[in-house]
């Protein structure tokens, strides 16, 4: 998944790719990905690890 363009919309920190979300490297919040979309939305978004690249 191309994440140019993309940022939390949280913090405005990059975001990774963790299985089946895309969780923000700096406030740890992971949102879900529903049929290939990411879901920016902050009341979706649940506590996650931080990834490491």
């Amino acid at each position: 998944m191309n994440l140019d363009g993309f940022c939390c919309p949280n913090c405005h920190g990059p975001l990774a790719v963790d299985s089946d979300k895309l969780a923000c490297k700096l406030c740890a919040l992971g949102y879900p990905i529903e049929d290939g979309i990411p879901v920016l939305i902050p009341a979706r978004a649940v506590r996650t690890e931080i990834p490491h690249d």
